[in-house]
């Protein structure tokens, strides 16, 4: 290594030394520290929420109609660069629900039909719309579509008397339409994700169980629990006080897994974890890391997790004498944890969007682009996509021309 010769005698070319080794370090500590720009993405006339966003910046979500619309069902929406925020035809009826787009703008969730039931449905950038209902006696909504164009249903049927007990697991996709895997030998299998290689995150109740825990279905593997030391009182990375369920919401591609833990005695009860394996053979449970992703304050519920394992989601302030801690009265708050700490995405915003409220975060995408729910500087519930600002590599690079210079000098 050369070093940077300089004669002792003089003090200003020492000072000059110190300014370039002083430039280095404010920008090497600074590299990591991203800031977020809010994007509001407006609405359809009320309240709007974003549930999920694809890796092209493509957002849907849910919306309330505005006074005067003529319906009082929500409308699900897609949101473009190019087209701004647009609504979601149904499937006769006036409700519509939008959960997840993939990277090739199919969208799915669930719409009405005309005779007032819930049918799963796949929407177009376009705007066409597909009824995805697997049979007359069922309703169904669609969870999540990968980028294979695989979409994960859950499904129930409508027996003589009503609604039968549980929710059943269907796949779907355009060449082999509807794949029926049921309660998966439960009372219950609620699903919530599908990553592109088909496994599924979803939760589970066993026959005559009544709690729900956090499972992984893979087509090869079959259903996996995703492991025991949640219901081990006896393991020392969790509290004492009893676990009464958990849920799981998201999967990426690499099979990890981000939910929520209901405890049945602490203060806001719910936690949200993170869980990843080491390895996975057939017939042998996963070895695996369970991870509390901790709170802003007393609890928290993780929504969305991308492929650098980053997850999203909402968390409760702690109450002050029992009023919500938030000086505007909301006490949840939007989250972000990178698998070291917790971060109030509030506290992340460049000064310019600090009169905006994150209240959750419902999905990022691998460019780190965040979607969700907010209070905007109008005093208005909406959506809105956060955009990372660009590390600031130019301070480095002015460092690094110095340096060359003091060894001219």
């Amino acid at each position: 290594m050369k070093c940077v010769k300089f004669r002792a005698s003089s003090g200003r070319h020492y000072s000059y030394l110190l300014l370039a080794l002083a430039v280095l370090t404010w920008a090497t500590d600074s590299w990591g520290a991203i800031r977020y720009v809010v994007t509001d993405l407006g609405s359809l006339g009320g309240a709007s929420v974003a549930t999920s966003i694809n890796n092209l910046g493509q957002v849907v979500g849910n919306s309330e109609p505005g006074p005067g619309a003529g319906g009082s069902s929500s409308k699900g929406f897609v949101w473009t660069y190019s087209k701004g925020i647009q609504p979601l035809t149904g499937l006769g009826g006036d409700l519509s629900q939008a959960y997840d787009i993939n990277d090739h703008g199919q969208i799915v969730g669930a719409a009405e039909t005309n005779d007032f039931r819930l049918h799963a449905a796949l929407w177009s950038l376009s705007g066409g719309v597909t009824d995805l209902n697997p049979a007359a006696n069922r309703t169904s909504m669609a969870a999540a579509i990968n980028n294979n164009g695989r979409a994960v249903l859950q499904v129930q049927t409508i027996g003589a008397t009503g609604f039968e007990v549980g929710t059943s697991m269907f796949l779907w996709d355009a060449q082999n339409g509807h794949q029926d895997y049921g309660y998966l030998n439960g009372t219950e299998a609620i699903a919530w994700d599908i990553n592109d290689s088909d496994s599924v995150a979803l939760m589970w109740s066993a026959m005559g169980i009544n709690t729900f825990t956090p499972y992984q279905w893979n087509p090869q593997f079959g259903l996996w629990f995703l492991t025991n030391q949640m219901l081990d009182s006896s393991y020392s990375g969790w509290p004492t006080n009893p676990i009464k369920g958990a849920v799981s919401t998201a999967i990426n591609d690499d099979g990890f897994v981000a939910g929520s833990m209901y405890f049945q005695d602490l203060p806001g009860r719910w936690r949200a974890f993170s869980w990843t394996y080491t390895t996975w053979e057939s017939n042998v449970r996963p070895l695996s890391h369970f991870t509390e992703i901790g709170t802003l304050g007393e609890e928290s519920l993780a929504q969305g997790m991308n492929n650098e394992r980053v997850v999203v989601g909402t968390s409760r302030l702690a109450p002050e004498e029992g009023q919500a801690h938030d000086a505007q009265g909301f006490d949840w708050h939007a989250f972000i944890f990178s698998g070291w700490d917790l971060q109030d995405l509030n506290d992340l915003l460049v000064p310019n969007d600090s009169d905006w409220l994150l209240l959750g975060a419902s999905d990022i995408n691998d460019q780190g682009q965040i979607v969700g729910w907010g209070i905007n500087p109008q005093g208005e519930q909406h959506a809105y996509l956060l955009n990372p600002v660009p590390e600031p590599a130019g301070l480095l690079g002015i460092g690094l021309l110095v340096l060359p210079w003091l060894r001219r000098r």
